[in-house]
């Protein structure tokens, strides 16, 4: 973007914030690449928007910045892109918000059907899915004092779904969404705000947008996604509204025959004119979609994560005419204050390799004997501490439920001695139901892990084996599309569904290896419906949950697909991260 009268280029923001260059202009405010300056040469990239001045002035402006600002303030979600900072400066206000190190959906899903013709179904509903998690979040979120702020996006489209190079998708761009402020800023009904050709019907008739409304929004991204193009796009304002209101887009199978007819029913559920006819939640789209979808995605991801890499460090970038993600990178680590101070730079990467890699297995203490409590891990009342000084060797392994080692990029996995898989009682499950059981029924599964009682003859939990355990599974007629169902929660299950997204534990560790020192405790509190759907995790200690590695460990773990189960479940599994000399 080329500089302009207004270009606020290599000043200081809030006595905090050294702003690197322009990103984007829009009609109210103008974007830019910042980062903070702290002690020790400790630098991080951030995004700065600003009111354009001419219009700092203007109340209906300003009040729409300060509600963004104000709803954002409420919302931690790792599929959220966060506000940081927000204060006022030079008679305009300023937001400061995370830092994104990618491109958006609809800049990727072009590079991909020029490039490859198709974009992946897995990939479309990998992104849709992760977007509805944070949409359902903030349809339903209540703050502390028991009010429930009813927000609603109104303007989910590509352009405001944003891709890492890791692989996270976030979502952005809170600036006209709906939420009870008690009155305050609230707009009107019957004022239209939104992207015409993603708006849904009902907007045009001027009734109030709802959580449907934000579903039906997402399912025009999808049918893009999958299709390449969007329906109800128009010549002009007229024919798009009248294609929203009236148009039934054709079947998606009809566009490619790689759809299945279950995917088709769900997206065409989505896409109904009556919002009554549509899914009643963005979980429910969310689990629709993932029921559907070819592979798991756990199958999938890390062929994801690589694609998304490549294209984003490939010629992407020149065919779209974009920045390089290279060029950004480097010019926030190289910014100074235009005064020939010496730029700050963070602590580099460790470059040697440890010379022996042992993992040593963690456990969770008993459980209590109360099946329905937790006993977490020891875990520390903050957020892990800076990392060491720099130029200090400090290679990183992290181990995942005592079962899983990861270790940085390049370097030898499990050299040396290579530790036995360890009984499943490091993972502690609780069951949802508080009924207690019969005398003769069989112990709930949180008594596997629970120290036995006096008077009671103990089974000792199972031996290690190197050959992972089968669950229980019903059998199904071969012809028949049946889920499978497991007789109970099956702790070496759980576990080995959380090993198997290693590498993009692995990946959060590396990517924030400057925030961790010492031996940090983790634990992650799973909460799972019947199919297997993660419906929320927690990490324990808690502060850690507003970091950058906390952020990045909950989207992991919320995506990971456990599979059927016969119940609802929860349970523990601590992540230990420790330094390898």
């Amino acid at each position: 973007m080329p500089p302009t009268k207004d270009d606020l280029s290599g000043t200081q923001i809030l006595g905090r914030y050294r702003v690197v260059k322009p990103l984007a202009r829009g009609g109210m405010g103008v974007v830019y690449l910042a980062r903070t300056e702290g002690a020790a040469g400790f630098t991080r990239p951030v995004v700065v928007k600003r009111i354009i001045p001419d219009l700092a002035g203007d109340e209906t402006t300003a009040n729409a910045f300060v509600r963004e600002a104000r709803i954002l303030a409420n919302l931690q979600h790792p599929g959220i892109v966060n506000v940081i900072d927000f204060d006022e400066e030079d008679g305009a206000y300023v937001m400061v918000l995370e830092y994104v190190h990618g491109y958006n959906l609809g800049q990727w899903h072009k590079y991909v059907v020029d490039t490859r013709k198709r974009f992946p179904i897995d990939y479309a509903i990998y992104c849709v899915t992760h977007v509805l998690d944070a949409l359902h979040y903030a349809h339903t979120f209540t703050r502390n004092d028991g009010t429930p702020m009813q927000i609603v996006h109104r303007d989910v489209s590509p352009g405001n779904i944003l891709v890492d190079t890791q692989g996270h998708v976030k979502l952005l761009d809170f600036g006209i969404a709906r939420a009870n402020e008690g009155g305050e800023y609230k707009t009107r009904d019957g004022m239209f705000k939104g992207k015409l050709a993603y708006s849904a019907p009902e907007v045009y008739d001027g009734k109030s947008a709802s959580p449907r409304s934000d579903v039906y929004s997402t399912a025009v991204v999808l049918y893009q996604l999958l299709s390449g193009e969007n329906p109800f796009r128009g010549k002009d304002v007229a024919e798009i509204v009248r294609r929203v209101i009236s148009e039934k887009p054709a079947p998606i199978a009809a566009k490619r025959e790689d759809i299945s007819a279950e995917l088709d029913e769900v997206l065409e559920r989505a896409l109904a004119k009556d919002p009554a006819d549509r899914f009643p939640t963005a979980a429910a789209f969310a689990d629709a979609l993932r029921s559907a979808r070819p592979r798991r995605e756990e199958d999938f991801v890390t062929e994801l994560v690589d694609d998304v890499w490549n294209d984003f460090h490939g010629d992407m970038p020149e065919r779209l005419n974009l920045e390089p993600l290279q060029a950004r990178d480097a010019a926030w680590r190289a910014a100074t204050d235009g005064e020939g101070r010496s730029p700050l730079r963070s602590t580099p990467p460790p470059t040697e390799p440890p010379t022996d890699t042992l993992v040593e297995p963690q456990a969770l203490p008993a459980a209590s004997e109360n099946p329905t409590q937790i006993d977490a891990p020891p875990a520390t009342s903050a957020a892990p501490r800076v990392a060491a000084a720099p130029g200090a060797k400090t290679p990183w392994i992290a181990v995942v439920g005592a079962a899983v080692a990861v270790s940085a990029a390049g370097y030898t996995f499990f050299a040396g001695r290579k530790p036995a898989e360890p009984a499943s009682r490091f993972v502690v499950v609780e069951k949802e139901s508080r009924e207690e059981p019969p005398p003769s029924a069989e112990p709930p599964p949180a008594a596997a892990a629970a120290e036995p009682a006096p008077s009671a003859e103990a089974t000792p939990p199972p031996a290690p084996s190197s050959a992972p355990e089968k669950p229980t599974a019903a059998l199904a007629d071969p012809g028949e599309k049946a889920p499978r169902t497991v007789s109970a929660p099956d702790p070496a299950t759980l576990s080995r569904a959380v090993s198997k997204q290693r590498g993009r534990i692995e990946s959060c560790f590396l990517s924030h290896v400057k925030e961790v020192d010492g031996r940090p405790e983790v634990s992650v509190r799973f909460h799972l419906a019947a199919t297997g759907h993660v419906e929320s995790a927690e990490l324990s200690p808690a502060a850690l949950s507003a970091t950058p590695l906390g952020q990045c460990l909950l989207q992991v773990m919320r995506s990971t697909d456990f599979g059927p189960l016969s119940e609802p479940v929860s349970f523990t599994i601590p992540i230990t991260a420790r330094r390898v000399k």
